[in-house]
């Protein structure tokens, strides 16, 4: 970006970019020059690895006890695998107490560790106790905005608080806050590699430049690893697959696009202790990438109104029910697979979950339909229940046998759950009779990381043997969310731990600067007022480029450029103009202001807000919820 991107195409494309990519401007550190390697001295006293939520909330602690912070990420963007996210964890919120729910830290505590089975003692005796003031009263205080709160398996009282139209109003305040401090800068593009070590103890980090292709290094006193988890490296995943469950066939990811276990291997090699890594939180309902970019990746998707079928044409699971029973069903059927069988009256609650099908205004029916109902690489169609099961090869008696048994239980009012597994919340009352009939194939889906780098309560990365790596916190997923989770996840858990485990981070390596012979805490300020987000009501501006310059942009794939690759490439395939995402204040050239920085954010709603008024539960907004377990 800008430093290096001098005339011509290259500087229009680079302020294009970073007009769309919010928080994408010129790192406030100079960026690596066009040598190998540049290695430098004195960067930060602290550097964070990772801009997501864990991340974030590190640096903004960090920079409050007067430490320098430095937050690279290998992303252009802030966010990581929170912007995915649906919601918070809390105990004794405002909103709790608004509703009328009587919650307290001994119950959630004996909940949780009852649900998990083995969670991290301390970890979740620490999170109960601290998750009002810690968690609900600083996100709210930043601005963060929870409309509801679901019940949610693992939970006698609701604590499952969902965040407004979903992550990204959970992590843009938090990074708007990080940009408020004079003492955080951050670099984008840069994929850190290797940890610096000076003796036993680790001083930085060093790394790639995406953009230029060249060598960084980059030092200080301490380095927090909130990389993220491991779940979009399928091959990582695979090697790490739970011994008591049968080895998957296909499998593709979920998680956030870097989640690929960077920070892991890092730690590792540090001298880090990595434990767990079988404990992993995935799913069982996502269909292979349609559109061709990513074969390792999918979409969360699925029919309400359906039921599904093993290899053999048989039900062999309650389809709705709790995700750790039915989880544990669907991969008894691997490798070869299950089936979600539905006719033409319900063909349309068939949903996939990703920016390509949800945007700030509406979910697109029509793209789900044509691209994944309708599509014979990801769903079969056929007239008759013998022609769909010789197409899906299960067999035709069966599976007619298995549809027949279903509808009669449905006409009969009887309960349509499976034997052995806990019931649905509430019974279905569709039927399969009206041709023709559908077969999409569900697959395994790696989701999120239960298991990481080992830490301490403080967040010090342990070696095998429990000791303190000098100079190495880590936070986040890269944790596995600090063990808390156990052997199976609980909602709000994974942002809930990552926000936490970064605090304490940053608290930690702020607090322990003092012993450094010679360090001083930095001056520092702080912006008090909100950052002024108004956009022209009335403005003579114009873009100054059209679909035909950002389809010359997009017609060379390169490095460094994903995230404005795929963001250009839906907005050529939705027929937005510049004026979707750009305006007088938001124009295509690159942010060199923190204002401008916070300005910028607003282009994630395009994409990155759920559909106002459809969300799960969106009439029941701030009203008291059922308890389902």
């Amino acid at each position: 970006m800008s430093g290096y991107v001098k005339t011509g195409r290259e500087l229009v494309l680079a302020g294009c970019l970073a007009a769309l990519l919010a928080g994408c401007g010129s790192p406030d550190t100079e960026p690596v020059g066009a040598a190998d390697t540049v290695a430098s001295t004195n960067d930060a006293d602290i550097i964070v690895v990772g801009a997501g939520l864990a991340g974030l909330s590190a640096a903004i602690d960090a920079a409050s006890g007067g430490a320098r912070v430095l937050v690279i990420d290998m992303n252009s963007v802030f966010g990581g695998h929170g912007i995915q996210s649906g919601g918070v964890a809390f105990i004794n919120s405002t909103m709790q107490e608004e509703l009328g729910y009587e919650d307290d830290p001994a119950v959630a505590y004996a909940d949780w560790m009852e649900w998990t089975v083995d969670g991290h003692a301390q970890w979740n005796r620490f999170y109960v106790e601290n998750s009002r003031e810690m968690l609900w009263d600083w996100l709210t205080g930043l601005g963060v905005r929870f409309d509801r709160i679901r019940p949610s398996h693992g939970n006698s009282v609701p604590r499952f608080h969902m965040t407004h139209r979903r992550g990204l109003n959970l992590t843009r305040p938090i990074f708007l806050e990080a940009l408020r401090y004079s003492n955080i800068d951050f670099r984008w593009n840069a994929v850190a590699d290797h940890l610096t070590k000076d003796g036993d103890r680790v001083v930085g980090v060093e790394g790639l430049d995406y953009r230029t292709g060249s060598r960084f290094a980059l030092r200080g006193e301490t380095v927090i690893l909130a990389t993220g988890g491991f779940q979009s490296n399928i091959d990582m995943v695979r090697a790490n697959w739970r011994d008591d469950l049968p080895a998957p066939g296909p499998v593709y990811s979920m998680s956030g696009q870097n989640s690929r276990g960077s920070g892991h291997r890092m730690a590792e090699e540090a001298g880090a202790a990595l434990v767990n890594l079988d404990r992993q939180y995935n799913g069982y309902t996502i269909v292979p990438d349609m559109f061709g970019l990513d074969e390792a990746r999918g979409y969360y998707g699925g029919n309400a109104r359906s039921i599904w079928v093993n290899s053999a044409g048989e039900r062999f699971v309650t389809e709705l029910g709790i995700d750790r029973y039915v989880f544990d069903a669907v991969m008894r059927q691997q490798p070869e697979g299950h089936w979600s069988i539905y006719d033409f009256d319900d063909k349309d609650g068939f949903r996939l979950n990703g920016p390509h099908f949800v945007s700030a205004d509406a979910v697109d029916h029509e793209k789900i339909q044509r691209l994944a109902v309708e599509n014979p690489d990801i769903t079969q169609k056929a007239d008759t229940l013998a022609e769909l099961a010789a197409l899906i090869g299960v067999p035709p008696d069966s599976l007619e046998a298995t549809v027949a048994h279903y509808n009669a239980l449905v006409a009969n009012g009887e309960s349509t759950d499976v034997d052995g597994l806990p019931p649905e919340d509430t019974p279905p009352v569709f039927t399969i009779d009206t041709p023709p009939y559908y077969a999409t194939k569900l697959y395994p889906m790696a989701n999120k990381s239960a298991g990481g780098v080992s830490i301490d309560m403080r967040t010090h990365a342990l070696d095998a043997s429990g000791t303190p790596v000098p100079g190495l916190y880590a936070a986040g997923e890269i944790t596995g969310s600090a063990g808390m989770n156990g052997l199976n996840g609980l909602d709000g858990m994974f942002t809930g731990p990552s926000i936490l485990t970064g605090r304490v981070a940053g608290r930690t390596a702020a607090a322990e600067l003092a012993e450094i012979a010679g360090w001083e805490p930095v001056e520092f300020t702080r912006r008090g007022a909100d950052w002024d987000m108004t956009r022209p009501a009335d403005s003579s501006w114009t873009p100054a480029l059209g679909p035909a310059d950002v389809q010359n942009m997009l017609a060379d794939s390169r490095d460094g450029y994903w995230h404005f690759e795929r963001v250009h490439n839906l907005v050529l395939e939705r027929g937005y103009g510049c004026t979707n995402c750009h305006s007088e204040r938001v124009p295509f050239y690159t942010a060199l202001s923190r204002e401008d920085k916070a300005m910028q954010t607003q282009i994630c709603e395009t994409c990155h807000l759920a559909p106002a008024g459809t969300l799960p539960g969106a009439d029941v907004q701030r009203t008291p919820a059922r308890v389902s377990n």
